[in-house]
């Protein structure tokens, strides 16, 4: 079975974490580029699954773009979390409390924002059009998770 091109370039923003620490503005240049690369191959699957119809297909894509900028922003977030992870393996019992309170908000700020963007695309687009994407959306981050979780250490 072959790996779909968005999944390994999904392994490969887990190998920034892993190899670019040594360097923080090369992690930061390394993340930036694959990160980039995650977006266009993520299109690519959008375009593919969703096949739209012409005038769908107008509609849609400004708000992807728009909900695409939104989830940059939150996964922005988690950075410097990452960093901390990354860095401090051996927590104090105060940098613990704040990195699950951290997630805990970001998390609720991502329910947040698909909710606000659920609504949006339904008021534009018929509802299994929505659903598709959202249930892509799933998918999508639930694959990017999975591989970015192998190369997180667990906090001591």
């Amino acid at each position: 079975m072959q790996i779909p091109k968005w999944a390994s370039l999904s392994a490969a923003l887990g190998l920034v974490f892993v190899l670019g620490s040594s360097v923080a503005a090369q992690m930061n240049a390394d993340l930036a580029l694959t990160r980039s690369l995650l977006r266009t191959d993520r299109q690519q699957v959008v375009i593919k699954v969703m096949q739209l119809n012409a005038k769908d297909n107008e509609i849609f894509w400004p708000l992807y773009r728009e909900y695409q900028a939104e989830v940059l922003k939150l996964n922005d977030r988690f950075i410097p979390i990452l960093d901390t992870v990354s860095e401090n393996k051996n927590l104090s019992e105060q940098q613990a409390q704040q990195l699950i309170d951290e997630v805990l908000q970001i998390r609720e700020d991502e329910l947040k924002l698909k909710k606000t963007y659920v609504q949006k695309f339904r008021a534009a687009l018929p509802a299994p059009v929505v659903a598709r994407y959202f249930q892509l959306e799933d998918k999508l981050d639930a694959i990017n998770r999975f591989d970015l979780t192998g190369t997180i250490p667990l906090v001591k």
